[in-house]
């Protein structure tokens, strides 16, 4: 599937006004993941949001995630997904028993983000102890925290979707003594195995700029 890139105003209000919710605790479909095979492609969009909140002029992009195996084993446990991140970076999904899902990162020169469980299908809020984070300098500890939000119907560029939206909390401490919060959004779409939106606020304590990403097109293996 292939399509051009719409101005970010239009993706944000196309996201809204497809966006039907339904709160946390009430009923809603059962939790079937569809694990995208080897060769599988997502391509998002990008949009990023300085310090202020503004949006950053020429700032658009895309980037793939490419599922590299459909069998890889990390943590002792066997068929995780691996994809390639932007090119650079990896992400193993593990698709739990409970129909949750697990992420862990692996970015550049070794470092390696703690595993997190997204309580898609549980909607029972997930607490990870603080871990080292591997490779980064200076070290960091990270402490976090996963709830589920609420279900809803989700249009981006690549079509409409049922998703499960989740908040990732975490709580980063340097051993120089800064401590700083984040706290992403994600929406799941079981029906393609992965997510098709995020939304990541900026941090100016880290310097970092905020980010909404929507799913532009997809080809599932």
């Amino acid at each position: 599937m292939t399509a051009r890139i719409l101005p970010s105003l239009l993706l944000l209000l196309a996201a809204l006004a497809g966006c039907r919710s339904d709160p946390a605790g009430t009923a809603e479909p059962t939790v079937i993941w569809r694990k995208p095979g080897t060769g599988s492609i997502f391509t998002y969009d990008i949009l990023r949001i300085d310090t202020n909140g503004a949006r950053i002029e020429n700032s658009r992009g895309t980037y793939p995630d490419k599922v590299l195996s459909s069998d890889t084993t990390l943590y002792g446990v066997t068929g995780q997904l691996l994809i390639d991140h932007i090119g650079f970076d990896e992400l193993l999904y593990d698709y739990r028993s409970d129909a949750d899902l697990a992420i862990a990162f692996v970015g550049r020169g070794g470092i390696r983000y703690p595993q997190v469980v997204y309580p898609v299908a549980t909607r029972t809020p997930k607490t990870h102890p603080q871990e080292t984070v591997a490779g980064v300098f200076p070290p960091l500890v990270r402490g976090s925290t996963t709830s589920y939000l609420g279900s809803d119907s989700l249009t981006t560029h690549a079509g409409r979707f049922l998703t499960h939206r989740i908040l990732f909390a975490a709580n980063d401490t340097t051993t120089d003594g800064i401590a700083f919060t984040t706290a992403d959004t994600i929406w799941f779409a079981p029906s393609l195995g992965t997510y098709v939106q995020k939304s990541y606020p900026p941090y100016p304590i880290a310097n970092r700029e905020g980010l909404q990403v929507f799913l532009k097109s997809y080809v599932l293996r």
